[in-house]
């Protein structure tokens, strides 16, 4: 029996050393997928090239707003490309807005290789493209889905835009997956963080969090968590909805009312960017408590 007990706790020592393995050495491939179709821009778009601080050539999607409308910049998720992120951000371009969507490296036939510190590389090109069209911050809202929140937040650090929208966000990368495997020491082994919650209580302009129900993703637990980061930040969840919330319309007419609360929908700066003055006094529902 002992000889039987010591070859089980073998073979699960065998089996749980190769989930290490395979998580360390596929892991980018996992956050990472990067599907290299390559689409033609949508209508009112056009292609730009944004050079990064490592010297890569990234092909993005622009269009330029009408009048004085605010700009936003839109990192899309793991999984998505620039056609998808012209659908995400439909109903805010039909409105005025001015876009750049953002093509990673590695991504769609773009040349590099995906990483987190890569990503940031790559966003920090799209902001200096928004330099060089002459948008100001208080005319830029940085807007991210599900990884592309990481990317968002640290612009959102480093560039002050005037607001920020994170849809099915996480807290972190690493408190993700340590969710998914609770019994492997994930955190010692990820390269990749993202730390939206450090970087989500230290921002002082208005943060939207939109969040589904239904994510079985990214819980919708990582967007309440955001919620409750600070009294900037107004969280907001939507019954039914799945990680793809971001495509829905009625979640882009919600972006549009928060937005208009802050006088940015008709390019007017928002008046405080300390303060989410578009929803007043935010309810516990509405702040993920």
């Amino acid at each position: 029996m002992l000889a039987i007990g010591v070859r089980v706790l073998l073979f699960l020592a065998i089996v749980y050393a190769g989930l290490l393995l395979i998580i360390y050495v596929r892991q980018d491939r996992f956050l990472y997928p990067a599907p290299q179709e390559r689409y033609l821009p949508a209508p009112g778009y056009e292609v730009v090239s944004l050079a990064t601080e490592d010297g890569l050539a990234l092909k993005a999607h622009w269009r330029a707003p009408r009048g004085d409308c605010p700009t936003l910049v839109h990192f899309h998720g793991n999984s998505g490309s620039l056609q998808g992120a012209a659908a995400e951000n439909e109903s805010l371009v039909e409105a005025g807005f001015g876009a750049l969507l953002v093509e990673y490296r590695g991504y769609g036939g773009n040349p590099g290789r995906p990483s987190e510190k890569g990503f940031y590389a790559d966003g920090r090109a799209a902001m200096a493209f928004l330099r060089e069209q002459s948008v100001p911050g208080a005319l830029t809202i940085v807007k991210g889905h599900s990884i592309g929140t990481g990317t968002a937040t640290l612009m959102a650090q480093e560039f002050a835009p005037a607001a920020v929208i994170l849809l099915a966000p996480f807290t972190s990368i690493k408190d993700r997956v340590a969710q998914a495997f609770p019994i492997l020491p994930v955190r010692a082994i990820l390269r990749s963080d993202f730390d939206n919650a450090g970087r989500v209580a230290k921002l002082t302009m208005p943060v939207l969090v939109q969040h589904g129900s239904d994510d079985t993703i990214i819980p919708e637990s990582h967007g309440k968590a955001l919620g409750r980061a600070g009294d900037h930040v107004t969280y907001q969840s939507f019954e039914g909805s799945g990680h793809e919330l971001t495509f829905e319309a009625g979640v882009q007419r919600a972006q549009l009312d928060w937005l208009d609360g802050l006088g940015l929908t008709e390019g007017d700066p928002a008046p405080d960017s300390g303060r989410d003055t578009a929803q007043g006094d935010v309810s516990p529902t509405d702040r993920g408590e």
